[in-house]
Order: structure tokens, then C-alpha cells, then sequence
């Protein structure tokens, strides 16, 4: 019977831990990994280098989980074709106490450098934004105040042509009635002058 049976709670991916504490950090490496995994561009060779080159200067990983990622991408930057002598080695960690903290420490600079860059654009957003919404409000207003103009003016237009020429066949008809009694009137006044001759 081995050491290990009965400790499957102390498992990461293919790695055994005898103590919780590494067994922690080794999680959390599993995060850091897989982080990493769904961020970075494997075919961009140049990321792959600075985030090998960042990984190994500031000893990100201590556990094997995190210490095989590093070898993967090595092996991958080895592959591409750069001298092993312009390549970083691998560093083994020492039997210290270790940060706990340091996988989640550097995934949080980079998030933090994301988060600045997102919250620059959401502010130039934001104020555009705000002038766009300044600019529809003016504009609204300006529609409606020509809506207003063009309902209480006397030139036909969309909104009032009916009403302006039925005012205006009235008075037409007003004329029209006006210089027919003043004919009328006129005729009389011819026949009464025939008659009298």
C-alpha cells in the first residue's frame, strides 16, 4: 500500500501532494496555468518568450504543475528555432517557505493592467456618451420647436395645408359672394336706367 492511497484530495491533474499547503499552492499554479493557457497566443512566438522570459525572472511557479508549464513553453520556444543559449533556464526552487500569494499576485498585475486600459476606454466612452446624448437632446429640441413653427404659420405646409387653404377658399368665396352682389347691384342699376330712358 503507498503512502499516497487515500489522499485523493491532495491531487492536481497528474501530481500527488503529501501536504495541503503544497497541495494549495499547487492549485493555484493550476489556475495561474490555465490563465495563462486561455490567454496567451501560442503562434505570437514573441509572447510566448516574454511570458516564459517574465515567469522564470520573477519565479512565478514552485510546484511541479506550474514548473512543467514553464518546460512546455520552453520546449516550445527551443522548437521555433532560438539558440538554448538566448533562452532563460529553468530555475529549481528552493525548500523556503513559499508565497502563496504569488501565482494569484501576478495574474492580478496583469488583470490590473487590462482593467486600466479598459476603464480608460470606458471613460472616453462614457463622455461621449454624454455629449452624444447632449447632442440628440439639442436636436430634439430643435425638431420639435420647427414642428411648433410650422403648426402656428399661415404658409401651407405639411402639418397645416388643409386648414390654410380651406381659409383660403373661404375668403375666396367671401370675394367671390361680395362681387357678385356688387354685380347684381349693377345690373339693377343699369336696368333701372334702361327702363327710365
Amino acid at each position: 500500500m503507498s503512502e499516497f492511497e487515500g489522499v485523493e484530495a491532495y491531487r492536481v491533474g497528474k501530481y500527488q501532494f503529501e501536504l495541503r499547503e503544497d497541495y494549495e499552492i499547487a492549485l493555484q499554479e493550476k489556475r495561474g496555468v490555465d490563465y495563462l493557457n486561455a490567454q496567451l497566443d501560442y503562434n505570437d512566438l514573441n509572447k510566448v518568450v516574454t511570458t516564459y522570459n517574465e515567469l522564470i525572472s520573477k519565479r512565478i511557479f514552485y510546484t511541479p504543475v506550474g514548473i512543467e508549464y514553464i518546460n512546455k513553453l520552453r520546449n516550445l520556444i527551443l522548437s521555433a528555432g532560438i539558440e538554448p543559449a538566448k533562452v532563460l533556464p529553468l530555475y529549481v526552487p528552493s525548500g523556503r517557505k513559499k508565497d502563496s500569494n504569488r501565482v494569484e499576485k501576478y495574474i492580478s498585475r496583469k488583470y490590473k493592467d487590462q482593467v486600466k486600459d479598459l476603464d480608460t476606454s470606458v471613460k472616453k466612452l462614457k463622455s461621449a456618451n454624454a455629449f452624444l446624448g447632449m447632442a440628440v437632446a439639442f436636436l430634439i429640441v430643435i425638431i420639435v420647436a420647427m414642428f411648433i413653427i410650422t403648426a402656428k404659420s399661415d404658409n401651407p405646409n405639411v402639418l397645416n395645408y388643409e386648414r390654410v387653404l380651406q381659409d383660403k377658399y373661404a375668403s375666396w368665396a367671401e370675394d367671390l359672394a361680395e362681387k357678385e352682389e356688387e354685380l347684381r347691384n349693377w345690373e339693377r342699376e343699369l336696368e333701372m336706367r334702361d327702363l327710365e330712358k
